[in-house]
């Protein structure tokens, strides 16, 4: 009889234990999609992590040292990157995840460091931005910055381009139009240029197109995966002239057809701040303000025009993006973890921890090709 009561109370608890478990595990298989993440690690390796089940699927490994941004091809059968000196433009085939070209600008004496890259929608053409210093007998010559468009096929310099209005920059934004005709320069206006000549052939100057009472909008025009063609999405921050304050507030930019959308969300100092992430369905957008002890996650419904947002557990420097599925959000860098939060509660699911840290750069989050 005693072994028997035995028996049962350990069934028992195996029967709670079970039940306890049940909601973690369900949680922790719970996919964001059936897409692929892509991210560089300080190993030396692309990571290709399956939003199925979380696992790393495949592990690229780099020929040119460790890797920085990633930016996908346009067709997003390709990936670039650039290493974290800047000496270095390294191509990979998704498809058979492998380094298939590799290239540097500097020579013998002289190191060409790649601050900024815009690739063609072509593949072959790229605008790089770029410093030289050359090393002589007695000290280091440093140049200004420069423009140059490289053919990545013959390994070579077609040409250089002109900045804006003859002016360098130190930093500086610019992206190809989906057709590949224009090339943009975003500043105070569109600097727009011909991809025959690499000339300045017309400018937008998108000042002064907010509501009454609002300053001149400053917008990032910042690469936004999922966003229709030839838009931009993001944040923009702008003074309200009334109330003496500075706001943010949501824009869909679209230097093509100059076309401007907007809406306002409030106060700039308690918004939202960065990481700007579009839902696949493009009807809602999430972002992180990023401020010690005070981290918030935030939900904006772009049809409503409506926000909200909660506090959480954040990182000192992170960023985010949403599932291919829209229902999970990837809060991710620094380290080698990514945590990930539901996106209708916007409650922490499970963190997912691997066995390298990322690097800077964006986490992208693409089909498989």
């Amino acid at each position: 009889m005693a072994r028997t009561r035995r028996f049962g109370l350990a069934f028992l608890l195996s029967l709670t234990t079970l039940a306890a478990s049940t909601p973690a595990l369900s949680a922790q298989v719970r996919p964001g999609g059936d897409d692929l993440m892509y991210f560089a690690t300080y190993g030396s390796e692309i990571h290709v992590v399956s939003e199925e089940d979380f696992s790393v699927v495949a592990r690229i490994p780099t020929t040119s040292g460790i890797p920085g941004g990633l930016t996908p091809s346009a067709d997003g059968t390709r990936m670039f990157t650039q290493t974290i000196d800047y000496e270095w433009i390294e191509t990979f085939d998704l498809r058979r995840r492998e380094s298939i070209d590799v290239f540097t600008l500097s020579e013998r004496n002289a190191r060409v460091r790649i601050r900024s890259m815009a690739v063609h929608p072509d593949g072959r053409h790229a605008v790089l931005m770029t410093r030289r210093y050359e090393k002589l007998r007695d000290r280091w010559e440093i140049g200004d910055m420069e423009l140059v468009l490289y053919d990545m096929d013959e390994h070579r310099v077609v040409r250089n381009v002109p900045w804006p209005e003859d002016e360098p920059m130190e930093t500086a934004s610019f992206s190809y139009s989906p057709d590949g005709r224009h090339l943009f320069f975003f500043k105070d206006e569109v600097h727009i240029y011909d991809t025959e000549s690499y000339e300045e052939i017309d400018r937008w100057d998108y000042r002064g197109l907010l509501d009454q009472g609002l300053g001149d909008l400053r917008f990032g025009f910042s690469a936004t995966p999922r966003e229709e063609e030839g838009w931009h999405a993001g944040f923009f921050r702008v003074n309200e002239e009334i109330q003496d304050r500075n706001v943010t507030g949501v824009a869909r930019v679209n230097p093509t057809e100059r076309a401007v959308e907007f809406f306002v969300l409030g106060p700039a100092d308690t918004g939202p701040s960065g990481s700007f992430a579009l839902a696949p369905d493009r009807t809602r957008a999430y972002a992180l303000h990023q401020e010690v002890g005070n981290y918030q996650l935030w939900s904006i419904d772009l049809e409503s025009r409506t926000a909200r947002h909660v506090l959480f557990p954040g990182r000192p420097r992170m960023s985010l993006e949403v599932s291919s599925n829209g229902e999970l959000l990837y809060v991710y860098a620094a380290g080698n973890t990514i945590d990930v939060y539901d996106a209708a509660t916007l409650e922490h699911v499970r963190t997912v921890e691997l066995d390298a840290d990322m690097t800077i750069g964006r986490l992208w989050v693409l089909p498989a090709p």
